[in-house]
């Protein structure tokens, strides 16, 4: 293999891995919105579907977690709060199981930055919030003028835009918790020194109402809300966007 070979390789390994560490930028928390209704609104919004202890089975933390993610994934919400990833900093997002996932990013290097995950199976990154990805990573792209209001499209890692909400069944203890006067099942995995505390609504369905972590000695706090409430959110056209492969060329990577 030759040094230009390794060189073109080592990017293209680059460009893949900042298409995922965008994913772990949801690994966040933060500030409610004010539009937006309080856990305490939710939860009773949701008190008429029964108690979520039933729901999830009891008091078993794995079916407390499929129950979870079988309800978030059938509902729309609304999510804002801090972020581990990109440095830190805030992000806001929006769900709709039939079309798919809108988040937005604000840091101190990315005044703006959005990502889509459509429910058509597809990744779609804004060029600001790709390219802050590669310079954190050590690459220094040049993108050309033409597009940089682009989105850079690539398929959704497993093909599911669950990576919003879902919780990792393994290494869950679970306990009684409040979020605001709202009881909750408070749901703590730990893995590889880093730590997510997922505060469950206890009645009703079980929503995810919180959701505090800890990444690499960085904390963050997101917020859940606005369940049901209708969102917009359109993917972007295909004269936005750019798929990974052709932008490699483009960059000659």
């Amino acid at each position: 293999m030759t040094h230009r070979t390794r060189r073109r390789t080592r990017r293209t390994a680059a460009l893949a891995a900042a298409t995922a560490a965008v994913l772990l930028a949801t690994a966040c928390g933060g500030q409610d919105d004010d539009s937006a209704g309080t856990p305490a609104d939710d939860a009773a919004k949701a008190g008429d579907a029964g108690d979520a202890g039933d729901a999830a089975g009891g008091d078993d933390p794995a079916e407390l977690i499929e129950a979870v993610n079988e309800a978030m994934s059938s509902t729309t919400f609304h999510v804002s709060g801090t972020t581990t990833a990109l440095g830190g900093g805030q992000q806001e997002g929006w769900s709709d199981p039939e079309v798919g996932v809108r988040l937005e990013y604000r840091t101190e290097e990315l005044p703006h930055g959005e990502m889509y995950c459509g429910a058509d199976g597809y990744l779609y990154s804004s060029m600001s919030l790709f390219e802050v990805q590669l310079r954190q990573m050590g690459e220094d792209p040049d993108i050309p003028e033409d597009l940089a209001d682009h989105y850079v499209v690539n398929e959704v890692p497993g093909g599911d835009c669950g990576f919003v909400y879902k919780i990792d069944a393994s290494g869950a203890s679970g306990e009684a918790g409040e979020v605001d006067g709202v009881p909750t099942t408070t749901l703590v995995v730990k893995q590889q020194g880093n730590e997510d505390t997922y505060h469950i609504a206890a009645e009703g369905e079980p929503y995810l109402l919180r959701l505090d972590s800890l990444y690499d000695g960085r904390e963050s706090t997101s917020v859940y809300d606005s369940f049901g409430d209708p969102v917009e959110i359109s993917l972007p056209s295909e004269d936005e966007t750019i798929h990974m492969d052709a932008l490699r060329t483009r960059l000659g990577l």
